[in-house]
């Protein structure tokens, strides 16, 4: 007494999309380490992403996951209506990198390397500094 359901598949759209595969996990532990960026305004989160992917990391970044977001209260006078074009908007992102290799623990040297060649990717792609 149920009602029949009646679905059409696209097989070859399934099957484009990537299968999870199994990975061991590792037996070193993972570092993390926060960085804190100036970006302007109108930067987004996918474009942040995209550029710290981006970054040669010989594949000991793992992940990196945006945890704050801080935009600061305008200048005296902005809330009159007086903008100041000499210095655009901009906000500060606070983002987490995970960093691991599963062959070795890191170095601080090695660690060092990836946030630095962060940074610059993200200087290059949207024209991030680092926050003070």
């Amino acid at each position: 007494a149920g009602t029949p359901v009646m679905f059409e598949l696209e097989l070859d759209a399934v099957v484009q999309r990537p299968v999870p595969a199994f990975k061991p996990v590792s037996k070193h532990q993972v570092v993390e380490r926060d960085i804190a960026v100036l970006v302007a305004e109108q930067v987004s989160h996918a474009a942040l992403m995209t550029a710290i992917h981006a970054a040669p990391t010989q594949g000991l970044l793992r992940n990196a996951a945006l945890f704050d977001v801080y935009r600061p209260k305008p200048a005296a006078g902005a809330a009159e209506g007086v903008v100041n074009s000499a210095q655009p908007a901009e906000k500060s992102l606070a983002v987490r990198l995970t960093l691991n290799n599963d062959n070795a623990t890191l170095t601080d040297e090695e660690i060092e390397q990836v946030v630095r060649s962060v940074l610059a990717q993200l200087a290059a792609d949207v024209g991030a500094r680092q926050r003070a």
